[in-house]
């Protein structure tokens, strides 16, 4: 049943759809409030709002959420539902779109790339081409769950309100402005919905609608004067662009991330890193082995990190040392679950070097995972990170097992810096 909720933004009145008042509905439970008995004398379509509600942020949070009532700025979660929430269609013609936020039905599909920098017909080109038109699917990892893209944006969209709730004095500042924008002002037209993209040719603006609708969960809004644009380092708002905020559940960013302008642990880094396209287990086994491993089959065993594909390992360790350290860093990643691979197989300097790798700090892991990547602008300022790193045997062995890599002046210039020591 369709229902919305009066939500009083800066003392005016404003109806809130089913999407946002679900979304207000989830931010109270995650609060930490005094439990009491459930309120018995919720209309069914409240009491269908709180159960679906807790469903979400279950799987947001990978735990139950709390029981019975919580406190909801000064007054009970139940007494705002039975004064605010009403059934029936938004009397607010403003666009307001929902997500899913459901598990992609597993079916033993398998994370073939991460590539949440490409253009969408890029990633519609490339996987059509490889593993054949709607024979592959695109989301988000969340836990042990993929969800949809949509429901990525959900969560990327919870990043902006963590990040501003945990900050007074930004949500202050942005609330100082009239509104917000990315790829152009026309943006504002989009208000709660992320579907309105009205810039042809532009890429996707998330962010803008992030923030209103963050600004909606925490009952605040827009004051001020003046438009404020969101987007690279020269734009007035860089500080609320997403690759500069924390994202609020780090421990959920799969790795290997994906590497470029943005900082380790930030919104856009969940936005890029947990981004993943997947394929059936047989039409990727297939075309692994229908050409000899190069760096996008390593690549593709990298991030796949599946069980099943293990067997192929040895294909890459026998293709040279950039290859063979592909194959390390993917059964270090796997940790306990390519146990019995690794009691099977019979090459010790392999063995080795896997146990090395998953003793080295993270910063060093993450560091090889740069190295490794496909993209040659995160892999040379790696290079010039890894010369400056002050264990000098790890810069040899790293300069060796890359010895492929297309970086040349850049190698060359770490190999004569360690040849003059």
């Amino acid at each position: 049943m369709d229902c919305w909720l009066e939500w009083d933004l800066n003392g005016s009145a404003v109806a809130l759809a089913r999407p946002l008042a679900l979304a207000l509905v989830e931010d109270a439970l995650q609060t930490q409030g005094p439990r009491v008995s459930r309120a018995p004398d919720l209309p069914d379509y409240a009491t269908a709002l709180v159960d679906e509600a807790r469903r979400r942020v279950a799987l947001k949070r990978g735990r139950r959420p709390p029981e019975g009532d919580v406190e909801l700025r000064g007054q009970t979660l139940y007494s705002l539902l039975r004064a605010r929430l009403h059934a029936g269609a938004c009397p607010d013609p403003r666009p307001v779109d929902g997500a899913d936020l459901a598990p992609l039905p597993a079916r033993d599909f398998v994370v073939v790339s991460r590539c949440g920098a490409w253009k969408d017909a890029r990633i519609q080109r490339v996987f059509d081409a490889r593993f054949g038109e709607g024979a592959w699917r695109s989301g988000y990892s969340w836990g042990e769950h993929t969800v949809d893209v949509r429901s990525g944006i959900e969560l990327y969209e919870d990043g902006y309100r963590e990040a501003l709730a945990a900050d007074p004095e930004l949500l202050a500042w942005v609330c100082g402005f009239a509104e917000v924008y990315d790829t152009a002002p026309s943006n504002v037209a989009a208000y709660c919905d992320y579907s309105i993209q009205e810039v042809e040719g532009a890429g996707q603006h998330w962010q803008d609608v992030a923030i209103r609708r963050a600004l909606v969960r925490l009952g605040r809004w827009f004051k001020g004067h003046a438009l404020l644009e969101i987007r690279g380092q020269d734009s007035g708002g860089y500080r609320l662009n997403p690759g500069q905020l924390d994202f609020h559940a780090h421990e959920r960013l799969v790795e290997p991330r994906q590497y470029a302008w943005w900082r380790v642990d930030s919104i856009e880094d969940f936005s890029v890193s947990n981004f993943c396209v997947e394929a059936p287990l047989d039409d990727v086994r297939r075309w692994l082995r229908a050409a000899p491993i190069d760096a996008e089959r390593c690549a593709t065993l990298l991030v796949a990190q599946h069980v099943a594909l293990l067997p192929e390992l040895p294909r890459a360790c026998a293709a040279g040392a950039r290859a063979s350290l592909y194959a390390a860093r993917t059964v270090s990643l796997m940790g306990a679950a390519a146990q019995d691979f690794l009691a099977s197989y019979d090459d010790a300097e392999f063995i080795a070097q896997v146990a090395r790798i998953a003793e080295l700090p993270r910063a060093r892991q993450q560091l090889i995972d740069r190295l490794l990547s496909d993209d040659p602008l995160t892999r040379k300022p790696a290079f010039a990170a890894l010369l400056e790193d002050d264990d000098r045997e790890f810069v040899r062995w790293m300069l060796a097992a890359v010895q492929e890599d297309p970086a040349r002046k850049l190698r060359a210039r770490a190999r004569e810096a360690l040849a003059a020591e």
